[in-house]
C-alpha cells in the first residue's frame, strides 16, 4: 500500500530543482517504498509530476518521490531533521 504524498519544504525543493537544472552528480539518501534506506551517487535529471506527486528523475532510471528524500549531498530535508540522531553511518 502506497503512503500518502506529503508536499515538501519549498527551500529544500529549490535545492533539488537546482541539482536537476545543472544535472549535478550528487549523494542522495532516500527511503524506498518498502522503507529501505538507500544511499546512491547519481546524476539528477529532472523533477517530474505524476498523479499529483513529485519525483526526482535520476540518471540510473529511478524516480524517487520527493517526500522520501532524506538528504541531497550535505543538506538534510527538514522533515528528516532529526534522522541523523537515530542513524548509523557504518
Amino acid at each position: 500500500m502506497e503512503k500518502a504524498y506529503s508536499p515538501i519544504d519549498g527551500t529544500f525543493r529549490d535545492h533539488l530543482k537546482a541539482a536537476a537544472t545543472r544535472k549535478r552528480y550528487v549523494s542522495l539518501h532516500y527511503f524506498t517504498e518498502l522503507h529501505e534506506y538507500m544511499r546512491v551517487m547519481v546524476v539528477v535529471l529532472d523533477i517530474v509530476t505524476k498523479n499529483q506527486m513529485e519525483f526526482l528523475a535520476l540518471s540510473n532510471g529511478e524516480e524517487i518521490r520527493l517526500d522520501q528524500i532524506v538528504r541531497i549531498d550535505a543538506l538534510t530535508a527538514p522533515r528528516f531533521a532529526h534522522f541523523d540522531d537515530y542513524s548509523c553511518d557504518c
